[in-house]
């Protein structure tokens, strides 16, 4: 990443050859304009390269500090950078460092906060900085999950997205296809 950069973007041209390259062409003629830097690689070995360089983010962060705690969340697109800036509004307040990478075609954003692995109270700070961003994601007319779904851990988060009527809604339907109630049992809508 060159010096003073605030956000990277990686996009991937698909189709034939040709589909491929005039789209690569056209995604580097809009991304240009007040770029400090556009790489268009080209050769299956650099796309490879940059997609393992993408893939070891979460590793990264994982070993920056030694801890993190980190979410996803989905917001419209065009409020992208309105969640991130949450995202480190949120760090600040929490005397934490953050970062955030995701998926910008569809909104999808993975906040992550990081800190001293052997501090139990910023670990406390990152979950309710992670909490933060959960609401901030709900205001930006978002979702509490993008890709990685509500299990157990998000449930409490589900609830503040969710009218009641919409979780009666959820249960019923849960209650038509497991009557007895043995799939995912306290999962999502409780």
């Amino acid at each position: 990443m060159p010096e003073g950069a605030a956000f990277l973007v990686i996009a991937e041209a698909d189709g034939s050859a040709e589909e491929a390259a005039r789209l690569r062409d056209e995604v580097v003629s809009v991304l240009t304009e007040g770029a400090l830097t556009v790489a268009a690689p080209s050769t299956s070995d650099e796309v490879a390269a940059l997609w393992r360089w993408r893939d070891g983010m979460g590793i990264a962060a994982d070993s920056y500090l030694g801890g993190k705690v980190s979410e996803d969340v989905c917001v419209p697109v065009d409020r992208l950078a309105e969640v991130v800036a949450a995202t480190h509004e949120a760090a600040a307040e929490g005397q934490l460092e953050a970062c955030s990478w995701g998926h910008a075609g569809d909104g999808n954003v993975h906040s992550s906060f990081l800190f001293d692995g052997g501090d139990a109270a910023a670990g406390l700070r990152a979950t309710a900085a992670a909490e933060r961003v959960f609401d901030a994601a709900l205001a930006l007319g978002g979702s509490v999950t993008g890709e990685h779904g509500v299990g157990l851990v998000k449930s409490p988060q589900l609830r503040k997205q969710l009218s009641p009527a919409a979780a009666d809604i959820h249960r019923a339907v849960k209650r038509l296809f497991d009557p007895k109630d043995l799939l995912n049992r306290g999962k999502k809508v409780a």
